[in-house]
């Protein structure tokens, strides 16, 4: 698998990180502008490579727009997409806010054969199978700080383990 990632060009032909450009995109509502265009642009779309590639973090406004599984329907029919080579991804933080939503994305998304996935899972408060049980996974991306953290600290194990 590999993560497909968002950068800018700006006038002098220099990459634009999302750290420098997703806010003001979120200001201005134009989250789920980005999140089809990187959509449309996704290679395995096109057929021209065999591997998985996940969308890495559509937007909360993605998540929340009820036009978007419609959009995706008609933009896999008019490039020949195979759905299954594809895999979309909300952050925790999105899917704690808007779990209705997320699960109705989630089972609309898997029914078409995409797969989905939530990112940047840490261990907190609730208990990781109370807080995503009601929501259908293909994969959890685990924070990075657990994984690094993760052979050193047998507490962190034990927590890990009830997956």
């Amino acid at each position: 698998m590999f993560d497909v990632l968002v950068r800018m060009v700006d006038t002098q032909g220099k990459e634009v990180l999302p750290s420098e450009f997703m806010a003001a995109a979120e200001r201005n509502d134009l989250l789920k502008n980005i999140d089809r265009w990187v959509v449309r642009r996704v290679p395995v779309l096109r057929g021209t490579t065999q591997a998985r590639l996940p969308v890495r973090a559509l937007s909360k406004e993605t998540a929340k727009d009820a036009t978007f599984v419609d959009w995706l329907d008609n933009h896999v029919r008019s490039s020949r997409a195979e759905p299954q080579r594809l895999c979309f991804q909300v952050t925790e933080q999105a899917a704690s806010s808007y779990i209705t939503e997320i699960r109705a994305l989630a089972a609309a998304l898997r029914k078409r054969g995409f797969r989905f996935a939530i990112e940047g899972f840490r261990l907190g408060p609730r208990t990781p199978r109370a807080c995503w049980t009601p929501v259908p996974l293909d994969f959890v991306k685990i924070d990075g700080a657990i994984v690094q953290g993760l052979t050193g600290d047998p507490q962190l194990h034990s927590a890990c383990a009830c997956w």
